[in-house]
C-alpha cells in the first residue's frame, strides 16, 4: 500500500505505518540528516550556483563586447580568405574564365 499525490512518486511514496488499526503513514525519504533540512540545504546550493552563474554570464558579456570588433574583423578575413581559395582553386582548374565568375560571386 501507498499513498502518492501525483507530485513526485519516488519522493510522496509512503508506507503503512506498523499499527494496521490506526492507518498512518510515514515517508519513506528522510527530510533533515542531523537536524538539518534538505529543503533548506537544496535552496542554499542553487541561489550559490545561480550567484556563480550570473556572474560567469556577467563576465561573458563583459568580454564579447571589448571582442565584437575582432571577431568581426576575423569572420571578415575569412570570408575573403575563402573567396580567394575558390578563386586560385577555379583559376587552376578552368582558367580565367572561370575565375572570373567565382569573382562575380563574391561581389
Amino acid at each position: 500500500m501507498g499513498c502518492r499525490s501525483g507530485i513526485g512518486e519516488a519522493a510522496r511514496e509512503c508506507t503503512p505505518d506498523a499499527r494496521p488499526a490506526q492507518r498512518t503513514y510515514k515517508p519513506i525519504f528522510r527530510t533533515s540528516v542531523r537536524g538539518r533540512d534538505l529543503g533548506a540545504r537544496l535552496a542554499e546550493l542553487e541561489a550559490g550556483f545561480k550567484i556563480g552563474k550570473s556572474k560567469t554570464d556577467a563576465v561573458q558579456a563583459a568580454l564579447f563586447k571589448k571582442l565584437a570588433e575582432h571577431y568581426r574583423k576575423r569572420d571578415a578575413l575569412r570570408l575573403v580568405v575563402s573567396y580567394r581559395k575558390k578563386f586560385l582553386d577555379s583559376l587552376l582548374r578552368g582558367g580565367e574564365e572561370e575565375a572570373e565568375q567565382t569573382g562575380g560571386e563574391f561581389r
